[in-house]
């Protein structure tokens, strides 16, 4: 049976038919920021203020990788293990798929080198502008709003080399920058209604770090609020948006729990994990609100040292004219969808921004006042994303058909609010 096109904004039957030539040019600009976004990672990578020593919170998760590549993946060769590190200590109190990932490529490529746990994040990261292109503009049909679909993947995919935070952290080897890969996944199969898909990445998202967990409550959301009344809706489909997150979150412990055992894993992690989130850390770095991380404000210190005889700090800050539109867009389309009439889309980066923002919030006021700058690195893909729904949604009203196309009525709309364009297949 075929699978029913997706809508985020008002469609309307093609009846013009431009070339696809529209998505191989968008393509080319989504490929472009990708190879300047692999350069500029690469460079603050391989710069000295990065390689003469571990960055931020490298010292734990690199380390601690390095230690999995021997013990348990049977990697034998040089590593590199921060002296203050205990030989004792695990990081059980952050889940583990990155400490794997980091892990297999320092066996992999069997180097001690800032290279072997910081390439799968420079490879992750560079990636996120094609992923959030193509979440837009694939398939390459040709219909009345392919312009504007290619456009708006172009726009998306250019705002990870504009901001700050992406070029800074986005290529070391923090667990918060391969959490942020598998939210984009999940955020671009989420709007193309490919749910399961969405919610396994999720799952590897959560498995990452757990400050993805908000990612499944999104998910749930926006299945419920976007497939009811329809005859394929279905409560377990919707259960499983937080079900399958769950699971594969579990599973990534498998290797601990075999190796380790299941009581250390869970006294010294799980049951940790719960703990450390919710309370206040030793001094340490700047701590900050998630209203600086959108100003720029309050940002903590990633590297610094010496350049040319000049002190130079790096700090975790994101750029606030990308990250406050983007959170001004994804207020107004949650409220307008919410309204009696609603008029803008209800899409899932601007659900994940906004229960994301107020997630951490909840931890803050729950007691952790030492959330720090850079975990906001996880709101970039909803945020390259909103751009791009604003410029979709200029680029329609700007149309002839637009503006002769009456509004569409409250029962009308919950089909006409779930994806950028009539040739978008779910």
């Amino acid at each position: 049976m075929p699978v029913p096109p997706i809508r985020l904004f008002r469609s309307r039957p093609p009846t013009e038919r431009p070339s696809r030539a529209a998505f191989y040019v968008g393509l080319a600009v989504a490929l472009a920021s990708l190879t300047v976004l692999t350069y500029l990672l690469y460079t603050i990578d391989s710069s000295t203020l990065y390689t003469k020593n571990f960055v931020s919170d490298e010292v734990y998760y690199a380390s601690v990788a390095a230690k999995l590549s021997v013990y348990m993946f049977g990697y034998r060769g040089p590593v590199n293990i921060s002296p203050s590190i205990n030989p004792t200590y695990w990081n059980f109190e952050h889940p583990p798929l990155g400490k794997y990932i980091m892990a297999l490529s320092i066996a992999l490529l069997h180097t001690d080198s800032w290279i072997g746990y910081r390439l799968p994040e420079i490879i992750m990261t560079s990636l996120e502008p094609l992923i959030v292109y193509l979440a837009f503009a694939w398939p390459p049909t040709p219909s009345d709003d392919s312009i504007p679909r290619t456009v708006a993947g172009s726009v998306a995919s250019i705002i990870f080399p504009l901001e700050h935070i992406v070029r800074v952290e986005g290529g070391i080897g923090l667990l918060d920058t391969v959490a942020t890969f598998f939210v984009a996944i999940s955020l671009a199969l989420a709007m193309r209604r490919h749910y399961l898909a969405a919610a396994t990445a999720a799952g590897l998202a959560v498995a990452s770090k757990e400050t993805a967990a908000p990612l499944a409550l999104v998910l749930a959301i926006y299945y419920v609020v976007n497939e009811r009344g329809k005859p394929r809706a279905s409560p377990l489909k919707a259960a499983s948006m937080i079900l399958i997150p769950i699971a594969i979150f579990i599973a990534s412990y498998v290797p601990e729990f075999i190796y380790f055992g299941v009581s250390n894993v869970l006294n010294g992690g799980l049951l940790l994990m719960m703990h450390w989130d919710l309370v206040s850390r030793p001094s340490g770095p700047t701590p900050s609100q998630p209203v600086d991380w959108l100003i720029g404000t309050s940002s903590m210190v990633l590297a610094y040292g010496l350049v040319s005889d000049k002190m130079v700090y790096v700090y975790a800050s994101m750029t606030p004219t990308i990250e406050l539109g983007a959170f001004a867009i994804a207020i107004y389309t949650v409220i307008s969808r919410a309204v009696p009439r609603p008029r803008g889309p209800l899409d899932p980066a601007s659900l994940f921004f906004i229960v994301e923002f107020l997630s951490f919030y909840a931890v803050y006021l729950k007691g952790n006042h030492t959330l720090y700058s850079m975990y906001s690195i996880i709101f970039v893909p909803a945020s390259a994303m909103l751009w791009g729904l604003l410029a979709y949604s200029i680029l329609r009203q700007l149309s002839p058909k637009a503006i002769r196309q009456p509004t569409p009525q409250p029962g009308q709309a919950a089909q006409s609010m779930s994806g950028p364009a009539q040739g978008l297949q779910g």
